[in-house]
């Protein structure tokens, strides 16, 4: 008796982000094996990884995870279906020195530069370089 033909419907995101994941689903054929999920050769290098069904996104690039079922004794392998996802890099934060903070209702200015002297705060009363004032206004 000649094996039947299997088939895979698998659709994956079309957009992740880095340091983000993703849960993987597809079914399969009659043969009842898993559908397995891997990292195409031709994705980007290091943009992602999969495991036990979940993509992680590592970088920005080109995702492209294949899935494949296995067939036995009644059923073919299914043909591979492959789908590409665009990762979008993470965002990239700096930051100031020294750090911003701030207290609910309140906010702090601090002025120390002669050039800044259009923008000085109320209570800066030095008229010459180096004039440093911290004032508190309520919000």
């Amino acid at each position: 008796m000649a094996q039947a033909p299997q088939t895979i419907s698998f659709t994956a995101p079309a957009t992740g982000n880095a340091d983000r994941s993703a849960t993987l689903t597809a079914t399969g054929g009659g043969s009842g094996n898993p559908v397995t999920f891997s990292v195409d050769p031709s994705s980007g290098n290091d943009v992602c990884s999969v495991t036990a069904g979940t993509v992680s996104y590592l970088a920005g690039g080109t995702c492209v995870i294949d899935a494949n079922q296995a067939g036995d004794a009644n059923y073919l392998a299914a043909t591979q279906v492959s789908q590409t996802i665009t990762v979008d890099a993470a965002p990239r934060f700096t930051q100031d020195t020294p750090p911003l903070t701030a207290v609910a209702g309140w906010a702090t200015v601090t002025s120390s530069s002669p050039q800044e002297r259009p923008h000085r705060p109320t209570g800066c009363t030095a008229p010459r370089p180096g004039c440093t004032s911290t004032s508190k206004r309520g919000w």
